[in-house]
């Protein structure tokens, strides 16, 4: 999808030569001030081949869009299912802070994918709606079973009415609340949640703490 049957034909070492380049740029400067211009000088290709693996700078903006969450999406799990521990909200917490260790590892394509997620271009906002959707479905399940391990929970220590079930959604309600919030704060420059998870863990700290201990003395 996107890339035409040439592009897929080329030998694998010059597709990631092009698809590098293209990840540099487009996460340096962004979609409307990455020129094709640019792109072909530091590949080292013409105009007309990058056309004619491509078609447009959209294709080829999508296709780099789509490589790289998938990249992202391979590289997280791999790195989370090793993550160990007995305690459920202590698990989740290593689980959140080595996700972020191994986006800071793929800065470059961190940052491409979530500005073209939550700043998409113009012209292509119906595209990454659709993307995102298509993304979820794919390793949402995935990812809840692996962060949210309710086998870990002590049900001997749940309180009368409350099953492990509630207490899995409850805190992934917050889990997905809490990065919802520092996510919208990246996309206002506000706040790089890619660069300092600090806030964001005392965050879920604190939300954690009165998942625990209750919100009102006994």
């Amino acid at each position: 999808m996107y890339a035409t049957e040439a592009f897929d034909r080329l030998p694998d070492e010059k597709k990631r030569h092009i698809i590098q380049i293209c990840i540099n740029l487009f996460a340096e400067y962004g979609y409307d001030q990455t020129s094709t211009d640019k792109i072909v000088q530091a590949a080292g290709i013409s105009k007309g081949i990058l056309f004619h693996y491509f078609v447009s700078k959209k294709n080829l903006f999508l296709y780099i869009v789509r490589y790289v969450s998938r990249l992202l999406a391979e590289v997280v799990m791999d790195g989370i299912s090793e993550v160990g521990g007995e305690d459920f909200f202590e698990r989740i917490k290593r689980l959140v802070i080595e996700k972020q260790l191994v986006l800071l590892q793929y800065h470059k394509e961190s940052k491409l994918c979530a500005d073209a997620l939550m700043n998409p271009p113009k012209n292509m906002v119906k595209e990454m709606e659709e993307f995102m959707q298509e993304y979820y479905s794919l390793y949402s399940q995935s990812q809840y079973q692996l962060l949210y391990p309710k086998h870990l929970l002590p049900i001997d220590r749940l309180r009368p009415g409350v099953s492990t079930d509630l207490v899995v959604e409850m805190t992934r309600m917050i889990v997905e609340k809490v990065t919802d919030k520092y996510m919208l704060m990246y996309k206002g420059r506000e706040y790089d949640i890619l660069g300092d998870q600090g806030p964001f863990l005392e965050e879920l700290d604190d939300y954690f703490r009165i998942i625990r201990q209750g919100a009102f003395r006994s």
